[in-house]
């Protein structure tokens, strides 16, 4: 389903009568103020009974999709459970009370939602400290990307009544805590969340209209790939993850709103890089790179792909911007300093500027391209293990 997101009125309820087809349900995504109208994006409170569900009033439907905030090639959210789903998940790695000792210097807690909690009066607080504690025990150490029944998760908090037949048993008692939780969410951190979701949304839409049509086609083409039929769904919150977005097989894409890798054109550059993570594409440029690899005779390192992609988006966003007379002095991998961090990621980059970034600007095929990227990569190798074997013979270094 694109572009509807209906919420049974009593979440908990729904999820413990499965059995029970729920035909009255009322959506409560929030479209931003300046791109719709702004309608419900909340729970009904107590609207549902045991065997009875309240019946939509008139005007609560959810837009037809043409007034969603949406471009021609992504469609933009800021849903309410989605992101308390996700702060909970971070508040539980660095609010108050979490160990901090292995704790990723990237994944932090604002200082204003900190300081909101100190106003929760006891009720709320005792609700909040359970919601915290539950996460912090039985979530925080599952991952929103890599495992899949958070995956199933997500999907049933963005398509309540459609896919939550999948989700784990364990997750039924998750999503009875979040409906409970929802009200203190909404009287203390709501309002400013959705605030700032949709403000990164009207920055964003605007660059997403004018330069995807040249970005798209280009991206595609390069990892010899199709840009897929359908929108990606981009839903956008205040915490995401710890690098600031992550993206699933079918093109779901969510990303942080506050954090600096995000904002302006690194934030254009960071949803043709979180598109490339789809199938559609991700799959043909890991074919196109293992097969490279293989003509030579030689084995594909296991990070080149992402490296790729790296590289691939922030080149052809700077190059695209160029066109329009915007300087792009620094992509995300710059920015980030992705391809200084290790040794292959050095490397990677080097074989790139060699022999990928012709090809980028309309000189050679794809192809060719990925195979002179794998003939750079096995004569760096190469030399890196004559350089070993040479400092091994002469006593520099030892075997470890």
């Amino acid at each position: 389903m694109r572009g509807r997101r209906p919420l049974p009125t009593n979440f908990g309820f729904f999820m413990k009568q499965r059995a029970v087809r729920l035909v009255s349900l009322v959506p409560f995504m929030l479209a931003g103020a300046s791109i719709g109208s702004v309608i419900a994006d909340s729970v009904v409170a107590g609207a549902a009974v045991a065997g009875a569900v309240a019946a939509p009033q008139p005007g609560s439907l959810q837009p037809p999709p043409h007034q969603l905030p949406r471009s021609e090639l992504f469609t933009f959210h800021s849903d309410v459970f989605l992101n308390l789903h996700h702060f909970l998940y971070r508040w539980g790695q660095a609010g108050p009370g979490a160990d901090r000792s292995r704790l990723d210097r990237r994944i932090r807690l604002g200082d204003e939602d900190r300081e909101a909690y100190t106003a929760l009066r006891s009720a709320d607080r005792e609700q909040w400290d359970k919601a915290v504690a539950y996460y912090r025990l039985g979530m925080i150490e599952r991952d929103l990307l890599f495992d899949d029944e958070m995956v199933a998760l997500r999907d049933c908090l963005v398509m309540a009544g459609n896919f939550c037949d999948r989700i784990a048993e364990r997750d039924q008692d998750t999503l009875d805590l979040l409906n409970e939780t929802m009200p203190v969410f909404r009287r203390h951190w709501w309002e400013r969340h959705n605030g700032v979701n949709r403000a990164w949304i009207n920055a964003v839409i605007p660059l997403a209209r004018d330069y995807e049509g040249r970005i798209a086609p280009r991206m595609a083409a390069a990892y010899t790939a199709t840009w897929p039929e359908s929108r990606n769904r981009v839903d956008v919150m205040v915490y995401a993850n710890r690098v600031g977005g992550y993206t699933t097989g079918d093109g779901h894409i969510t990303v942080a709103s506050i954090e600096a890798g995000t904002q302006g054109y690194l934030g254009l550059e960071l949803l043709f890089h979180e598109a490339s993570h789809g199938n559609t594409m991700e799959l043909p440029l890991h074919r196109l790179i293992r097969d490279a690899f293989n003509a030579i005779g030689a084995e594909a390192p296991p990070d080149l792909w992402h490296m790729t992609i790296f590289y691939t988006s922030g080149e052809i966003t700077r190059a695209v911007l160029a066109d329009a007379g915007i300087d792009y002095p620094q992509t995300y991998a710059e920015l980030a300093g992705i391809f200084s961090r290790r040794e292959d990621n050095i490397r990677a980059k080097a074989a790139l500027d060699a022999a990928w970034k012709g090809a980028l600007a309309g000189q050679g095929g794809y192809e060719a391209a990925m195979r002179r990227v794998a003939e750079a990569w096995e004569a760096d190798e190469g030399a890196l293990r004559s350089m070993r074997r040479f400092l091994l013979e002469s006593g520099v270094a030892g075997e470890e």
